[in-house]
């Protein structure tokens, strides 16, 4: 994780942040909105607790507050947190959401039962195997009895991932280091993914395929996004 987190400092200390720029972005992700709908949809309306797993510079976690959840980012990269923080300040928003500085992979600063709802917007992607084992149990810890969780990872049919996998291997299946900067990602096929949530009960899983812009490149990005529960 350490090779990563030297990644991501640079990026959220940077105004272009040139590896991934929609991470620069304070408007939320599509996947994110698609869950806002998606939760809406099954009668959950706010106010409910989440947990935005490596929250970044806050944009997802922002969103899901002023939508009326009392949201909790949580983030290993201090300059990314105090940015959250000033945004938040700035806007004059009410209590929430909180950011707090924590590393998801080790044990979560939350009592068990406590969230509602989780959000893991491509945080476990640039985790080692046994890092993301560490995440998703404290998920499942800390979700309630019938919590509900969105995944959102690359898929191992990513266009642009299966040349990186194929040049730049990762060291695991399905993973790669991406060249000069050595960041480590994992993609998923369906039977891994499937295999690595057996302990929720999954309601939703499918592709979604968006243009994007990763490395300097552009390119049609091939996701999961997964809707799981505790059950």
């Amino acid at each position: 994780m350490s090779g990563n987190k030297i990644v991501w400092e640079k990026e959220w200390s940077s105004d272009d942040m040139k590896t991934v720029p929609n991470h620069a972005l304070l408007t939320p992700s599509n996947e994110v909105v698609l869950f806002r709908n998606y939760l809406n949809s099954l009668g959950i309306i706010p106010p409910k607790t989440l947990i935005d797993i490596g929250s970044g510079k806050g944009r997802n976690s922002i969103y899901m507050a002023k939508e009326g959840f009392q949201v909790y980012g949580i983030e290993y990269i201090s300059t990314a947190v105090e940015y959250s923080k000033s945004y938040v300040l700035k806007s004059e928003m009410q209590e929430f959401p909180k950011f707090i500085l924590g590393d998801v992979t080790k044990r979560w600063k939350f009592k068990s039962n406590f969230f509602d709802l989780a959000i893991d917007s491509l945080t476990t992607v640039g985790l080692q195997k046994n890092e993301r084992e560490k995440c998703r149990n404290e998920m499942y810890r800390t979700l309630k009895k019938g919590g509900i969780a969105l995944i959102r990872v690359v898929s191992s049919d990513d266009k642009l991932e299966m040349e990186l996998m194929k040049k730049y291997p990762g060291g695991e299946p399905n993973s790669s280091l991406w060249p000069d900067i050595n960041k480590f990602q994992k993609n998923f096929s369906e039977i891994e993914l499937r295999e690595f949530y057996q302990d929720f009960n999954i309601l939703v899983l499918k592709k979604l395929k968006k243009k994007a812009l990763k490395l300097g490149r552009v390119f049609t990005a091939t996701n999961w996004w997964l809707i799981i529960q505790k059950p």
